[in-house]
């Protein structure tokens, strides 16, 4: 199990999280994140939800 780092706004959080290659579904409410902007910068490691 790996932690999240969130940062929303100026608070942080750190948040368990299971992830790899093994996982082929996407878990984390697909419904809500469909209806956002989602940006994944691998090299930095880090999501940016706008």
């Amino acid at each position: 199990m790996r932690k999240l780092h969130i940062l929303l706004h100026t608070k942080q959080f750190i948040i368990p999280a299971l992830g790899g290659n093994e996982l082929q579904d996407i878990l984390l409410g697909v419904r809500w994140l469909e209806t956002k902007q989602l940006v994944a910068n691998f090299l930095a490691r880090t999501l940016t939800l706008g």
